[in-house]
């Protein structure tokens, strides 16, 4: 059989990543299936909490000047990077409004209250936390994107037709894909390499103790989707964002230290065990993240 994930991770040089089933399932169809995981002495505690639903923006505004948030984008991913003068200037040349303003907020949370942590256990074996980064996974891509409003309807490549980890793919310019893993330490996540007009895939399990309800915080630049168990929950996708981008760029907050650069939220229920979480995203102009989040 194929080898769990922690063999994978461990081979890969890392030090987290345990957990069962090195192929499995996928948003669109079947995968193969994997072999028995190790163990209950992993899996995590319960956690419960309701959530609030997302907040899907209607109407327009102003389209976003990409080049002028550029420097503001990069400083809330990485205050060392230095964008090339060239970047995203096609975006502004094309007169294309590709953001509409809309309305929404991000969610709000009180940091005095909060037990931080990173991983994909929830309690037992895992962060002893109520508020969880979730920063291990097996990433792919850059498949090649599309531009200006297509952005926000991307190609479908076959990741999503089955996470199969030992697979290799012809992605972007027709280089070589393969699957890798990693372990962020930073928040948000951001795929290395990143590159405008480009899609890419995450792949993880997430453990826990008994069956339970959970609230996923999700946000992305650009657009994101999210499976969980191998049904959709999110769909980020929605050009009313201008909103999220002035929330994140445009004004004072502690979003990345409270780890809450989130358009919104979805309460989902995990079942006891191993649970599947897969995550497309595209990126258009500028630099990019995903960034999910589990709270009790």
């Amino acid at each position: 059989g194929a080898p769990s994930l922690a063999a994978r991770a461990d081979a890969a040089g890392t030090q987290q990543g345990t957990g069962p089933a090195a192929a499995a399932g996928a948003p669109q169809g079947e995968a193969q299936p994997g072999p028995p995981g190790d163990g209950g002495a992993r899996h995590g505690a319960g956690l419960s909490d309701p959530g609030v639903e997302r907040e899907r923006g209607g109407g327009s505004g102003p389209s976003v000047d990409e080049q002028a948030v550029a420097q503001k984008m990069a400083s809330f991913i990485n205050r060392d990077v230095v964008l090339p003068r060239t970047v995203a200037a096609r975006y502004n040349q094309s007169g294309e409004q590709i953001f509409d303003g809309g309305q929404g907020r991000v969610p709000a949370l009180d940091p005095r209250a909060m037990r931080k942590g990173a991983g994909r256990m929830l309690g037992r074996g895992g962060e002893y936390a109520d508020r969880v980064y979730v920063n291990s996974w097996y990433l792919i891509g850059p498949f090649e994107g599309k531009h200006g409003r297509e952005l926000f309807n991307n190609h479908h490549y076959p990741p999503e037709r089955g996470v199969v980890l030992d697979a290799a793919y012809v992605g972007k310019d027709k280089r070589l894909l393969k699957w890798r893993y990693v372990s962020a330490d930073s928040y948000p996540l951001v795929p290395a390499g990143l590159e405008e007009d480009a899609v890419y895939y995450g792949y993880t399990e997430l453990m826990v103790e008994r069956e339970q309800d959970v609230t996923l915080w999700i946000g992305a630049d650009d657009d994101a989707q999210v499976w969980l168990n191998d049904v959709q929950v999110w769909d980020g996708g929605n050009v009313n964002k201008a909103w999220f981008w002035r929330a994140l760029y445009d004004t004072p907050n502690s979003y990345v230290r409270d780890f809450n650069a989130s358009e919104g939220q979805r309460k989902v229920r995990l079942r006891k065990g191993r649970n599947k979480l897969f995550f497309k995203m595209a990126n258009g102009p500028v630099q990019g993240f995903f960034s999910l989040v589990i709270t009790k």
